[in-house]
């Protein structure tokens, strides 16, 4: 792997697990509402 493609990829692996943390929320709060 080059070096101009590891600050991409750190940034691809933190958008996914904050995307993943999204989910796990709204879905948690779904299941309180309801």
């Amino acid at each position: 792997m080059s070096l101009t493609l590891i600050p991409f990829f750190v940034f691809f692996l933190s958008f996914l697990f904050s995307l993943k943390y999204l989910a796990t929320l709204c879905s948690f709060k779904i299941k309180l509402s309801l």
